[in-house]
């Protein structure tokens, strides 16, 4: 993982901020008050798998209404597409994942819905996790 460094103004002018690390703890500094946030913590459901028949669209995973946080990783040479709620298809209002290309959501918005994908070829592969 690369460096990240955020500079800012703090209660003595400006200030660097540098991690190394996977997770990382931000503080705000305004005058004498910190507040720190720190990453979600859980555990990871494993909704890996394969295109089982080239062409024709399957349940990546159930809607939950718990979902807090869900990453695919596109891991075949060809195309794939997802969608949430209605049937993914190779095409528009799908989402294409390209090879090796992935979809995170977290924080901001995570989608409760059910998640459908659909690939050209049997067999092709994807990493998925959600919690």
């Amino acid at each position: 993982m690369a460096d990240l460094s955020i500079k800012g103004i703090g209660g003595a002018g400006l200030e660097l901020i540098t991690s190394t690390s996977a997770a990382l703890d931000v503080n705000i500094k305004s005058g004498t008050a910190t507040t720190a946030s720190t990453p979600t913590k859980g555990t990871l459901t494993d909704r890996s798998g394969s295109i089982a028949s080239g062409t024709v669209a399957q349940t990546l995973a159930a809607a939950n209404a718990t979902r807090k946080y869900f990453l695919f990783v596109n891991q075949s040479a060809g195309n794939m597409w997802l969608n949430f709620t209605t049937t993914a298809t190779m095409d528009q209002p799908s989402i294409l994942i390209v090879p090796t290309g992935s979809l995170a959501m977290e924080a901001g918005f995570v989608s409760t819905e059910a998640i459908s994908v659909i690939g050209a070829t049997t067999g092709q592969k994807w990493m998925a996790k959600e919690s």
